[in-house]
């Protein structure tokens, strides 16, 4: 069993960003057999399951899990999830962003089924996994990193509009543009990485500016709200917060998704 510390929310000053606990994020997609694929997430304030099964090119089924969730609501996303069945299956995780309107998903269940079924148009490898850790070094800049299982690195800096390191890749957004360019810019087998780690970046940005225990139900994030299954503000008010289900992954501490040998 994971052991995981509870998260203490730390308020950031200009001076002691490098003190922090820096947000940390993994994901695996795992081949379970052919025809059926695993993804999995954990991060502070996330742990999802999903499972994704294909029979003739297409999905025949998603089911999916919220183990830790931050609202009460979250878990009946998992249904949302259905609309994808029929769907051709694509080496593109975003693909079923075209099947499916993202903003009535759980948007990290979504990304999990788009990455399984993903695994299954690939056909490998057995086991991908991205470890991430995103880091706020000044008001307006992070640094957000990827180490996938084979060792292949990716290492950003980015504001909240754009990034702006590695070079080649300054100025380029990391808002709503970025699937499309992204997936003229990256290999075939870089864009996953690349998605992955976005999102990474987009959640970690505001792992020390957002209290959320100090929130009662989603709705109180109003800024955000229709952006996903449970902001929607059909329900938003009524999807409560899962106070103290935030954790923190400091070093040398267990990774998230960790597992012990057998």
């Amino acid at each position: 069993m994971t052991v995981q510390t509870p998260l203490s929310v730390q308020t950031a000053t200009r001076t002691d960003y490098a003190n922090l606990i820096p947000f940390r994020r993994a994901v695996e997609v795992r081949l379970e057999r052919p025809g059926f694929a695993v993804a999995e997430v954990e991060d502070d304030h996330h742990h999802f399951h999903v499972e994704v099964e294909a029979e003739h090119g297409r999905i025949s089924r998603v089911q999916a899990r919220a183990i830790r969730r931050p609202w009460s609501l979250c878990a009946l996303a998992a249904g949302e999830l259905g609309k994808l069945v029929g769907a051709e299956i694509s080496i593109d995780p975003t693909a079923m962003m075209a099947v499916a309107n993202s903003r009535h998903q759980c948007t990290h269940m979504f990304d999990l089924a788009g990455e399984a079924q993903a695994a299954l148009a690939r056909g490998g490898p057995a086991l991908r996994r991205y470890d991430m850790q995103v880091q706020r070094l000044e008001d307006n800049l992070w640094r957000a990193e990827l180490r996938r299982e084979d060792g292949f690195r990716l290492h950003w800096l980015a504001t909240l509009e754009a990034l702006t390191a590695p070079d080649e890749l300054s100025g380029r957004s990391v808002k709503a543009p970025f699937t499309a360019w992204a997936r003229e810019y990256f290999s075939e087998d870089v864009f996953p990485a690349a998605v992955a780690l976005r999102r990474a970046l987009f959640v970690g940005k505001f792992r020390h500016v957002y209290d959320l225990d100090a929130r009662e139900s989603a709705g109180d994030m109003s800024r955000n709200i229709g952006g996903c299954f449970v902001l929607q503000p059909e329900r938003a008010y009524t999807a409560l917060r899962m106070k103290g289900s935030t954790r923190s992954f400091p070093d040398g501490l267990p990774d998230p998704l960790f597992r012990p040998p057998a």
